[in-house]
Formats: structure tokens, sequence, C-alpha cells
């Protein structure tokens, strides 16, 4: 599959800046300063009131963000565990549209300009349904998310697969594209690349459910990747 994204200036002193879509509603006014990698307007926080709880490896994360889609399914939450701060684990879902996409990229972005103890990434593409990787899409990871996680000092990226077959499509162009790409990026920024895992998640069965077991131990198996880093 040809992309047909902006390519990279050559400068080593380039500098990426991504032009956000405004949307007061998701966004306020304080400003995250990603240095070289630009700078976006931050995200406006939604727990839940209780936070959701969810279970990796034995520890207990708590969502710190939620993004429902405009027909009101969930498509993203962002969890973390104050016992082991250094991992950001997040859980895609549904049918996540461009600009919901950008916002959960960007609230990873925030979460770690503003915690520097997160340095770990790991993503769960599991439960998303639909394709979503795009021209815009590269546009917004060349020139916004991958500098942002490289300026941050991210060390390593665990990616569950998509179960469905427009997401695993999708899953496997991102996978080829920012296994290109990062270093090169890195390189620009004069900065260390992180180590990107594409991980095996359990395929929808025939009767549509994930096998929340190999799920689990799919999850289990990326946590331990990340510890050994």
């Amino acid at each position: 599959m040809v992309f047909r994204g902006p390519l990279l200036a050559n400068s080593m002193s380039a500098e990426f800046n991504y032009q956000r879509r405004r949307t007061a509603r998701v966004r306020s006014g304080r400003k995250i300063d990603l240095g070289e990698a630009g700078s976006f307007d931050a995200i406006r926080l939604n727990p839940g009131n209780p936070p959701e709880e969810v279970r990796l490896h034995g520890l207990r994360f708590q969502s710190i963000h939620r993004i429902n889609s405009h027909t009101g399914p969930r498509v993203f939450t962002a969890y973390r565990n104050e016992e082991y701060p250094a991992i950001l684990f997040v859980v895609w879902s549904n049918y996540p549209f461009n600009t919901q996409i950008e916002t959960g990229g960007d609230l990873m972005l925030q979460a770690m300009h503003d915690d520097s103890r997160i340095r770990f990434l790991l993503n769960d593409n599991t439960y998303v349904k639909s394709g979503w990787m795009n021209d815009r899409m590269v546009d917004y990871l060349s020139n916004g998310w991958l500098p942002g996680l490289i300026k941050m000092g991210l060390r390593g990226f665990c990616h569950l697969r998509a179960g469905s077959f427009m997401g695993e499509k999708s899953f496997d162009d991102f996978a080829g594209y920012v296994s290109g790409r990062v270093e090169v990026i890195a390189r620009k920024l004069g900065m260390e690349p992180f180590r990107y895992f594409p991980v095996k998640s359990p395929e929808v069965g025939k009767d549509g459910v994930i096998d929340e077991r190999l799920r689990d131990a799919a999850l289990s198996a990326a946590y331990e990747i990340l510890k050994s880093l």
C-alpha cells in the first residue's frame, strides 16, 4: 500500500509541527510544548467518575481519559497504575474516526509531557473493527505523533493486533510504517528511537466474540516485554 504522506525535511533541525483541528469542547487553552516535535492545545481529561478499573498482569489500572464516538460507543480508554507508572496502557475499540485517533494520540503525548515517569506504551487494538490507516494518519504520524513520542523519551511500544479483518489490515500497515520511520525521525531530532513490538492478539471467532483468555495472555506477554527493557 502506497501512502502520499508528506516527506520529512532533510534538515537535522527540522521542526515537526502537525496542525491539529481546533475543538474547544475537547481541548483546553493550556499549551503542550514538545519542542522540535511541535505543540498542541491540551486535551480536557475525562477519566470517568469514578474512574474505570481494569487488570493487567495482576495490577490494577485506572482510567485517566475516555473517548466515545459521536454515536455513543467507546473508542479509546487510557489507563495508569501508580505502582508501576512507567507504562501507559491504552485500549482502542469499535470504529474510531481520524479526529478521535488524533485526540487519543495527543492524550498519550500529553501524559508523557506531564509525567516524565512514563517510558513505555502498551496499545491494545484487539477490539478495533474498522480500517483507520490513511493519508491523514500518515501525516499525523510523521509530523506529530512519532516525533512527539521520541522527543518525550519513549523507550518501548508494544502493540496488540486488531482482531477484525479491517482492523488487522490497518494494524499491519501501521506496523510497517512505524518500523520504517522511527529511526529516520529520531535521527532528525538527534535522539534515540524507541523499540516497537507488534504482538499477536486473538482473532474474532466465528461467533463474533474475542477469546478474553487469549487476549489476557497477549497483554501479559506485552507487559513482560516492556518490563524487560
